[in-house]
């Protein structure tokens, strides 16, 4: 409730020693000009005095905070080392990986090489066979018409 009168401000600041509520205080800045020394000096010292307890609070609830960025800081840290290690063997492991696709890759390729000189041996081979066929089939028709011509009955 607001006051009403300069005697009832005077009062409340120098007779009462309860502390003064927000309400109070808000109420008391109409009067200031006709606050008493003594009036005076128990306004600033009610306000000084929530001005170090309101340091004090924000001095306790930043501790807090920082406690708690502290452990989030390290929580972080901590998966930050966990993902580096996690890359690292993962790197690691697809080194070792990439390698044994290269010595298979190389042994595919050797072996391919391989069937591939054999399968031209092979055709090399096809190609004499089917000349040497060749060959002994001119021989035997000129055998056929050799006989022919001389009368004789062709051996079979």
């Amino acid at each position: 409730m607001p006051f009403r009168s300069s005697d009832e401000v005077q009062q409340r600041l120098t007779q009462n020693p309860r502390p003064l509520s927000d309400q109070e205080i808000i109420d008391l800045y109409p009067w200031m000009q006709q606050l008493s020394k003594g009036g005076a000096h128990r306004l600033h010292s009610e306000l000084a005095l929530r001005s170090i307890q309101s340091i004090e609070r924000f001095d306790k609830n930043s501790g807090k905070v920082a406690r708690w960025s502290l452990i989030l800081n390290v929580a972080m840290f901590v998966l930050s080392v966990l993902a580096i290690v996690i890359s690292l063997s993962a790197y690691r492991d697809s080194e070792r990986s990439a390698g044994k696709q290269q010595a298979t890759l190389d042994a595919s390729r050797t072996a391919l090489e391989q069937v591939l000189a054999i399968a031209n041996e092979q055709q090399l081979l096809l190609r004499q066979s089917v000349d040497v066929a060749g060959q002994q089939l001119s021989a035997i028709r000129e055998q056929e018409n050799h006989k022919k011509q001389s009368g004789k009955p062709v051996a079979k």
